[in-house]
């Protein structure tokens, strides 16, 4: 037995070198591959990053120049690369993005630069500072449409460089480059390269923590290799040795885990800080665009403000949006989960998206909710997961299309449910496509049209109903449409469900009062929706935004009253002429006028000495429901 001993410890001294170099070649190997992919994918997302960046950086000042400066251009306001020392003035948009990219390099770690080897003769240090970017500069004047980068070490830290070609696209700029003093050049044309737009990203220390987690674990496996080379004797040492490089590598771990929490925290922070300090230039824009609507404009300075007014309040949901991703991401976000009532929440955001609905001409196939369905769920949370697919929904679909909206109840796994369709007539998606739906920031190709979006949208809608333990399906076919399937447990299980379904949606209303409420105030078609909803199942109120729709309503849906705002009728270029007109697409139903202001009450008063059948009333609820309970109600 101990020949037989001796002789095995012989053939494992004679095989243990081989053993272990075979051990450490395939440790090696293995470790230098998964080292190379890590490195690979931390580059990926460092550029991405960068690149996002810097696209952010450029449609900010593109916004500045293309909507800020003509919509100031009006009242000569001066535009001067001097705007600080010369009062009243604005800066070029130039100008604002050099200013910019140093106000969030003071306020970041990014670090932002738009510079040319050909600046203008009164910019100070404008031009080119050191290797870099004269190598970005060759580079991307010859390649406009790439990017160059690599990394470097500033200040004992590794950045990454990332820079892009900053090229003329606009003939307005072009001829201003070319005639503003102190210009370099006065041969600029379109597609040239003006200059570049730099960003400095720091490596994450969650990706140096996680390199140096991964050469420790590659020294414990050689150690292990080794340890088991070594004579039976020692194996129960060299045990203790790898428990104790084991509970070094957990401590690592652990380390690299509260860096990793402390890298998101400070994420979060600096997110919800960058979103104050957007939100206050932003506000002021919005506040000074709704102040320039009330003043005496043409139509087309209307349509400037109102775009300046919709662009900036795009960009204040899209700081909400990925403010709202970076919470849900980090487990940040609160969610309060009581018994929601979802016929209530549904007619809010039908209420919400009419305006819009009606814009595009996009025809709503929905019986209201007539039962009351309870979930346990963020009522906030689910209006906005139903605001947003519906949302969707109307910007994806095609002008004069459908959506169709239905609801109903199942049992999943011995639980009662209750589910939610909503169905548009839009270009639909490609089945490759639909696996990156859910994808954060990804637009599946609509990063260049005209309908606007961040591409979070669907990634939150996905994180909210998995949050509050539902779940989310889509299916869609090409040329035909998408549908969005939501589903809920029911918080009562003695609940049943109307049907949604459109089928029966002529026969149910034809037993109902119908009135139509022509105003486009937010507000004031919020409360008159609440108060048709205390009034019950007997009365269907319709909505009249816009002069085209309340005659076309009037000619192909005669309701049976009609209300209307007062802010409404004044607001129409003719008002006398249009309610004339109105008059006579009229047969027996009663009117009534709903005032705010005394102006208002003097002007409805003083057309009912026209049309003394007419009702005027101030706008409360008691006046309204007495019109319906006289003229409506009291006859079904």
């Amino acid at each position: 037995m101990t020949m037989k001993a001796d002789a095995m410890i012989r053939w494992v001294e004679r095989l243990s070198p081989l053993i272990a170099v075979f051990l450490i070649l395939g440790i090696s190997v293995v470790f230098w591959l998964h080292y190379v992919q890590t490195e690979q994918r931390s580059h990926r997302i460092a550029v991405e990053d960068a690149s996002n960046f810097s696209h952010s950086v450029a449609q900010y000042r593109n916004f500045y120049a293309t909507q800020i400066i003509p919509a100031l251009d009006q009242y000569d306001v001066p535009v001067t690369h001097d705007y600080a020392i010369e009062d009243g003035s604005i800066p070029l948009p130039a100008t604002f993005a050099i200013d910019f990219g140093d106000k969030l390099s003071e306020e970041s770690q990014y670090r932002v630069r738009l510079y040319s080897d050909q600046p203008f003769a009164w910019r100070e240090n404008g031009g080119i500072r050191d290797a870099f970017q004269k190598d970005a500069m060759d580079y991307l004047r010859d390649h406009p449409a790439e990017s160059y980068s690599r990394y470097e070490v500033i200040d004992e830290q590794k950045v990454l460089r990332f820079a892009v070609a900053d090229v003329f696209k606009d003939q307005a700029c072009v001829s201003c480059h070319n005639s503003y003093p102190g210009t370099p050049r006065t041969d600029w044309v379109l597609g040239d390269v003006r200059g570049v737009l730099e960003v400095q990203r720091p490596v994450s220390s969650l990706q140096a923590v996680s390199n140096q987690s991964a050469w420790v674990t590659f020294g414990a496996m050689l150690l292990m290799a080794l340890t088991a080379t070594l004579i039976l004797s020692l194996v129960l040492r060299r045990m203790k040795q790898a428990l104790a490089t084991s509970r070094q590598q957990q401590k690592a771990l652990s380390q690299a885990r509260d860096e990793a929490e402390r890298a998101n925290q400070a994420k979060s922070d600096f997110l919800s800080a960058m979103s104050h300090e957007l939100r206050t230039p932003l506000n002021s824009i919005i506040g000074f665009s709704q102040l320039l609507e009330l003043e005496d404009l043409s139509a087309d300075q209307k349509n400037q403000i109102g775009i300046i007014h919709g662009s900036g309040k795009h960009l204040l949901q899209l700081i909400d949006d990925v403010l709202a991703f970076a919470k849900l991401e980090s487990g940040q976000l609160r969610i309060q989960i009581e018994e929601v009532n979802v016929k209530s929440v549904i007619q809010e955001v039908l209420t919400l998206t009419q305006q819009e609905r009606d814009a595009r001409g996009i025809e709503l196939v929905f019986e209201p909710v007539r039962s009351e369905e309870y979930l346990n769920v963020d009522r906030l949370r689910l209006k906005q997961v139903v605001l947003n697919l519906m949302s969707n929904a109307i910007k994806y679909n095609r002008e004069g299309g459908q959506i169709r909206l239905s609801c109903r109840t199942l049992t999943q796994e011995g639980r009662p449910y209750w589910a939610m369709t909503i169905a548009d007539t839009g270009e639909g998606i490609a089945p490759d496509k639909l696996e990156q739906l859910f994808e954060p920031f990804n637009r599946l190709g609509y990063e260049n049209s005209d309908i606007e979006g961040t591409g979070i949208g669907l990634s939150i809608t996905k994180d909210l109903v998995e949050t509050m333990e539902g779940s989310i399906e889509v299916e869609s076919q090409v040329g035909v449409g998408t549908t969005f399937s939501i589903a809920f447990p029911l918080a009562r299980e003695t609940a049943r469900t109307g049907s949604c379904d459109a089928s029966t949606e002529a026969s149910a209303q034809e037993s109902m009062a119908s009135c139509v409420y022509a105003a486009t105030d937010p507000q004031a078609l919020q409360a008159v929706s609440q108060w048709a909803e205390t009034a019950g199942a007997q009365l269907a109120l319709r909505i009249a935004p816009t002069r085209n729709n309340l005659l076309d309503q009037l000619a192909q849906r005669p309701p049976d009253a009609v209300m209307l705002d007062v802010a409404f009728v004044l607001a129409q270029p003719d008002a006398q002429h249009f309610l004339t007109q109105l008059n006579e697409r009229l047969t027996t139903q009663p009117v009534l006028f709903l005032y705010q202001t005394r102006e208002q009450a003097d002007f409805c008063q003083a057309w009912l000495s026209y049309q003394p059948a007419w009702a005027c009333r101030e706008f409360e609820a008691e006046a309204v429901s007495e019109f319906w309970q006289a003229h409506l109600l009291n006859d079904i």
